[in-house]
Parts: C-alpha cells; structure tokens; sequence
C-alpha cells in the first residue's frame, strides 16, 4: 500500500489562525449581542411608555373633541342669531350673540390647544419609540450579520477539524498506531523517513515515555519502533524476517565447514553489498565446553547494529540477539588485529 504523506503543521497552524479568529467574532457577536439587546430594552420601554400616554390621554383627548364639537355648534348658533337680529334692525341682540360667539370661538382655540398638547405628548412618545426600534433594527442587523460570520467561521473550522482528524486517523492505521493517540502525536519528516511520536506525558507527543515509529516513505515499511520506556538505540530497528534468517544461515555456514578458531569472511549479498562474518572459539570454563561466538555484519544494509550468535560444540545455538555497533562495549576487534 504507499504512504501518503500528511503534514499537519501547515493546517494545524491555519486552524489556529482560525480558532484566534473564530474568538474574536465571538467577542463581537457577544458586543452586537449586548447592544441589540440594550437597544431591544429602550425600544420596548419606549413603546410601554407610549402605551401608557395614549391610554392616559385617550378619555381626556375624547372629551375635548366633544367640547369643541359642542363649542363650535354653539359658535355657528350665536353667529346665526347674530345675523338675524343684525337682520331684523335689534342691534342690541346681535351685539349681545356676536359676544357670545366670540365667547365660544375663544374656548374653541383653548380646548384645540389642550387637544394638541395632548396629541403633542403622544407623537413625542411615538417618535421615541420609532427612533429606539429603529436603534434596535439596525442593532438586530448587525447582531444577524455577526451571527452569520460566527456561525459560518466555526462551521468550516469544525469541517476542517474534522478532515484532519479523519486523516489523522487514517494515517495511524496505516502505521499501525492505536487512534486513542490521535490527538497526542505528531509527524517529522527526515529524507525519506517520516517519524511518528506518539504517547507522551503531559500531552506532549515527544514528551517523557513516549513511542517512536520511522516508516520509509517510498516503500511504506516501518524501520524503527520504540516503545515507551525502552531506551533509545538501534535495537528498536524492524527488520525484514528474511534479513534475520538469512544472517542467521551465514552464522550457521561457520559452524559448517572446518574453520579455524578465529577468522573472518566477506560475502556479498544480492544488492552487491559486502557482508563480514566473524568468529571465534573460546573454552568456557563453566560448562567445560568449547562455544563459538559468530558475530555477522552489514555496514550498508544495517549500519547501527549486527547480529551475535552463539553455538555449543553439537552445534545448538546458546544465544542469539541483535546488538548495536556503536556500543564500545560490545565492538568487535578484527580476528586480524
């Protein structure tokens, strides 16, 4: 199966971005929240506030149109008399009615100017109410708009969150990683190796006790794994089960022939690459048995680490390992030197 390679650094990094972004819409979706909601209040304070004045004023508005409708009927009534006795020559009367029209005419303009005090004090009311509901409409605009951005920002970032968590996924399993780590590792790329670490402490993917797994990218065969725990060394290398039984044939090939008690013997291998094989015999004391170590190594293939086997006199294998070339302690020295 090949190897996709996945890094999520970029997008983890513009997820981040978004996150910081998706924040601060929702400080201003909280602003415009808070300010529709101010605006909500004054509009219906305003609005109960005109309930209360045109209901207050609505019998004493009703009852000033009555006198005035009464008042100018009487107005027309003077004046008709008036007119009349003018008529008739009685000056007197049409003076004394002309008076009494004027009378009314008089309260006729102060009931009109009680009534439009009256309608004064509605209309300023109204206008306020109009005047907050429209702070509030624009209020209620802004807030939708914000609330629109907010939604759409955590919408996607949620969509993206979760196709990097299914590629996440996918990647685990195909490195044979448990998804219970999904949201405690992270990927390094070296050449042709891209490296997983995995489990750490506090969190942290490269934290104390934590795993490491190399796969070779080209092939997508994994070339290192160590487990949390383990110290750090070549003998967390995976190698390929036909590499170990064929290093193990060569170190059998020694015990095959009539070989001398120490030497050395290159072979290639089918990539051409040169292949030491070395051996030596040695009496142990304990057993009162010759042993004979084998040590195989591939300097090109293998370069962190060789194969050490051990061989009683019938040829039984005593012991087998894989053992790390760096190590001064188990260097071995040419049978030459």
């Amino acid at each position: 199966m090949r190897f996709v390679l996945l890094e999520f650094g970029e997008e983890l990094v513009r997820l981040l971005d978004n996150d910081n972004e998706l924040r601060m819409l929702e400080i201003i979706l909280q602003e415009k929240t808070s300010k529709a909601e101010h605006f909500k209040n004054l509009a219906d304070l305003q609005k109960e506030k005109l309930l209360q004045i045109e209901a207050k004023n609505l019998k004493p508005a009703a009852k000033l149109e009555k006198r005035i409708k009464r008042e100018m009927d009487k107005v027309a009534n003077y004046a008709r008399r008036s007119k009349k006795a003018h008529s008739s020559g009685s000056h007197a009367s049409a003076k004394r009615y002309f008076g009494k029209e004027t009378e009314c005419r008089d309260k006729v303009v102060d009931l009109k100017q009680a009534l439009s005090k009256l309608m004064c004090e509605n209309k300023y009311f109204k206008c306020c109410y109009l005047d907050a509901a429209a702070d509030f409409a624009l209020a209620q605009s802004e807030f939708k708009e914000a609330e629109n951005n907010f939604v759409s920002l955590r919408t996607a970032i949620e969509t993206e969150k979760k196709r990097i968590l299914d590629e996440k996924l996918a990647t685990l399993a195909q490195v044979g990683i448990s998804p219970e780590y999904v949201d405690n590792f992270k990927t390094v790329t070296d050449g042709d190796s891209i490296n997983f670490f995995y489990g750490g402490k506090d969190g942290r993917p490269d934290g104390i006790d934590h795993n490491h797994l190399s796969m070779d990218v080209k092939t997508g065969k994994i070339t290192y794994h160590r487990l949390p725990g383990s110290k750090h060394g070549p003998w967390n290398f995976v190698r390929d089960s036909n590499i170990d039984s064929y290093f193990s044939s060569l170190a059998v090939s020694v015990l095959m022939r009539n070989q001398p008690r120490r030497g050395c013997k290159v072979v290639k291998n089918m990539q051409g690459d040169e292949i030491s094989i070395k051996w030596k015999v040695r009496y142990e004391l304990k057993l009162e048995v010759e042993i004979t170590d084998v040590f195989v190594f591939d300097p090109i293939g293998l370069p962190n680490e060789y194969l050490y086997m051990s061989f009683h006199e019938t040829g039984s294998v005593l012991e087998k390992q894989w053992r790390p070339t760096f190590s001064a302690k188990n260097k071995i020295k040419s049978p030459a030197s």
